[in-house]
């Protein structure tokens, strides 16, 4: 019986990394990968898993969907937030389900999304796009203070800064456009500033979360909603747990914001990660993307048993039921990923230290390092994480506790003028820790306890 064909755009920015893609799919299903650059050493390693068409060649996207046709592609699916454009135009061009390219257009840039997020009544904050530097104080009057700037395109909150003074606007109207680095397509160059979300108080989690859903067919269904740690400044994400914290009533709120998010996108196939900010008048959306979400995969595998890779494969495929049928099974207490962040300045990883006692620690499920020693740092302000640390707590108020226990062997070098260590626990991102800790011992001291 001849196995399914399945096309993957991949890079190495990918929500899934090869390994876990592999291990899902590759005893089911035959491989194509479909690369955005012929000469990538990752081209070579893809070629050991299955066939490999790069998007570069000569003939660019129309020799791609050719070849891919002729491979006889059954499916197209992708982990990566940069190839959802180039996933939706093959789809299109070999009518295969997915992203059809204004879909895509709209999850990967800001200002079509949150056009088509207020085209459908949903509440958006005030923004406007920046195009030239000129323009940045007008901008910035017209949205008011504080904001928020981020490129048209972009993730991982690079290049992501708040706007809260005056003193922040001269500075940043003098370095946002100093690259002069021009993206393919116009429509994507420049920024959108837009009025900062204040979230509630929420210690000692995150005020956002996010929502994991399926679509199949035009309907869809959630998988969780994950919650997530405190963020670093300036925007930098340490990690996310699963079940969230919040009461079922809110919950079932967040998923119907969500799904009509994901309608607004014109999402009809495909797995979505929708962020979502929890804020006194109610949850807002921040930004719906149209692919698993970042260690997303990992938590609902540990958690739940299912395989979210092999979930947007099967509706890739048509072979996936339209309804959500549920969790294979469900592991008490809360699985969480904690990454440590280095600090905003740190440029060069000396090394990490302390890691080799993890894996007996209780709670921990496993570790991996993201970086070897001596290698340099992102310097565009996007969540460089240093490694991932997959745990697991009896109940989520044990989540902290758990950490810090787990976190306390950690120690990073980085380089400086001089060679400086930082423990796990005083790096920026560990810093709700802290706080919870102290907040635990006020409430105790408030309460008559010793």
């Amino acid at each position: 019986m001849n196995r399914l064909k399945l096309g993957i755009a991949y890079d190495v920015s990918s929500a899934a990394d090869l390994r876990e893609i592999v291990t899902s799919l590759s005893d089911d299903y035959e491989l194509v990968f479909i690369t955005p650059r012929a000469a990538d050493p990752i081209t070579q390693v893809l070629k050991s898993f299955g066939q490999v068409i790069p998007a570069d060649i000569p003939g660019g996207i129309s020799r791609a969907a050719e070849l891919s046709k002729n491979y006889g592609i059954d499916g197209l699916v992708t982990y990566s937030e940069p190839m959802l454009r180039l996933t939706a135009e093959l789809s299109e061009r070999m009518n295969l389900r997915g992203h059809d390219v204004p879909t895509a257009m709209r999850l990967t840039n800001k200002k079509y999304q949150r056009e088509s997020l207020s085209a459908a009544g949903l509440p958006v904050p005030r923004n406007a796009v920046l195009s030239r530097a000129e323009d940045w104080p007008d901008v910035v009057a017209l949205v008011g203070l504080p904001a928020i700037v981020k490129p048209l395109r972009g993730s991982g909150s690079a290049m992501t800064y708040p706007v809260v003074s005056e003193e922040d606007v001269s500075r940043l109207q003098r370095s946002l456009f100093s690259s002069g680095q021009k993206l393919a397509d116009a429509a994507d160059d420049g920024y959108i500033v837009e009025q900062l979300m204040i979230g509630r108080e929420s210690a000692p989690f995150g005020d956002y979360v996010s929502v994991e859903c399926r679509t199949v067919a035009g309907y869809t269904s959630l998988y969780a909603i994950t919650g997530t740690f405190p963020l670093a400044a300036p925007f930098r994400e340490p990690g996310q747990f699963w079940p969230c914290h919040l009461p079922a009533s809110e919950q079932a709120e967040i998923f119907e914001l969500a799904r009509a998010a994901v309608a607004a996108m014109g999402i009809t196939d495909g797995i979505s990660h929708t962020e979502v900010k929890l804020t006194d008048i109610g949850p807002r959306i921040i930004e719906v993307n149209g692919r698993i979400g970042g260690l997303r995969a990992d938590l609902s595998l540990r958690h739940g048993g299912l395989d979210l890779i092999r979930e947007a494969a099967d509706i890739a495929l048509g072979v996936a039921e339209k309804e959500f049928r549920g969790f294979p099974r469900r592991r008490p207490g809360a699985t969480y990923s904690y990454s440590a962040l280095p600090p905003s300045d740190a440029r060069h990883l000396v090394s990490i230290s302390g890691y080799g006692s993890l894996l007996s620690m209780r709670g921990v499920d496993g570790y991996r390092r993201y970086y070897k020693n001596g290698s340099r740092l992102a310097a565009d302000g996007s969540t460089d994480r240093l490694d991932v640390l997959f745990g697991h707590a009896p109940s989520l108020q044990d989540i902290i506790p758990s950490l810090q226990g787990q976190l306390a062997p950690l120690a990073y070098t980085f380089r400086g003028e001089a060679d400086y260590v930082v423990r796990a626990l005083d790096l920026p991102a560990a810093s709700f820790i802290e706080m919870s800790n102290a907040a635990s011992s006020k409430q105790e001291c408030g309460s008559g306890h010793p």
